[in-house]
């Protein structure tokens, strides 16, 4: 479940690889602090936690201004360009480590 999972499907299906930023995820200020608390691994649980609460999708990069600030407008919350498709069929994360599910 989660990023990991869904983007090894997205990738599969269009054989693809992809580079996720693992910096960019949205973690919400609520798990950092109890993530803190609990000595938690936030960037396992941002990449592998399951059943997200955001959608996770491709497009390409010159149609992401447009599609966010219309996303925005409909919803109130922005989109976040958290990596990017690369040829071949590899997934990586942060420092080009391959990436798997956790």
């Amino acid at each position: 479940d989660g990023i990991a999972s869904d983007i090894k499907h997205i990738c599969d299906q269009s054989k693809v690889g992809a580079r996720i930023f693992s910096g960019e995820i949205p973690i919400s200020p609520t798990l950092r602090e109890i993530g803190a608390k609990r000595h938690w691994n936030i960037g396992e649980l941002a990449m592998a936690g399951g059943e997200d609460y955001c959608l996770l999708l491709t497009i390409p990069k010159e149609s992401f201004v447009n599609l966010n600030n219309g996303f925005k407008t409909q919803f109130g919350r922005n989109l976040y360009a958290i990596g990017e498709i690369t040829p071949g069929r590899k997934i990586t994360g942060l420092s080009g480590k391959p990436f798997s599910h956790f």
